[in-house]
């Protein structure tokens, strides 16, 4: 697991799930970020938004995300996966992406980045062609048990 440029307090947070962190795919420069919050935590974090909410229709006015698919699973969770341009400002310039976000029963969450790397100051090399996981793998990874905190 890697924390580029993190704070000493910011290396020290408490994962939730199993194998929340930042990882380094070595076929390349390309990296997944894995993370899980409680219901406290996604209240804390995103405020009102409720994350169940159908990102993939616009509203007031903003566009949806590329390449956004909303599902709803039998067993009640929501899987949303899009792509990323990732054009913004800033250093340092992040690839392309596929973001997944997983709605868990008690109102938790699990997010995962699947990224083709970065660019700019301490980049290990150029970004990925293609994001690390394909579409598929990620969607099997985000509705498979691997990431989720057992109870």
């Amino acid at each position: 697991m890697i924390i580029k440029h993190a704070t000493a307090a910011q290396a020290k947070e408490h994962p939730v799930g199993p194998l929340d962190g930042q990882y380094s795919v070595r076929r390349g420069v390309g990296y997944l970020v894995i993370g899980t919050m409680d219901a406290k935590s996604v209240v804390e974090k995103l405020g009102g938004f409720d994350p169940a909410a159908d990102i993939c229709k616009p509203t007031d006015g903003e566009p949806r995300p590329a390449d956004c698919v909303r599902e709803e699973l039998p067993d009640g969770r929501i899987l949303t996966i899009w792509s990323d341009a990732m054009n913004y400002d800033g250093t340092p310039r992040w690839g392309s992406e596929l973001v997944a976000r997983l709605t868990l029963k008690g109102g938790g969450l699990l997010a995962v980045r699947d990224s083709t790397g970065f660019t700019g100051d301490r980049s290990p090399g150029p970004l990925l062609k293609s994001t690390p996981l394909p579409r598929a793998q990620l969607r099997a990874l985000m509705v498979g048990p691997e990431l989720l905190t057992k109870k």
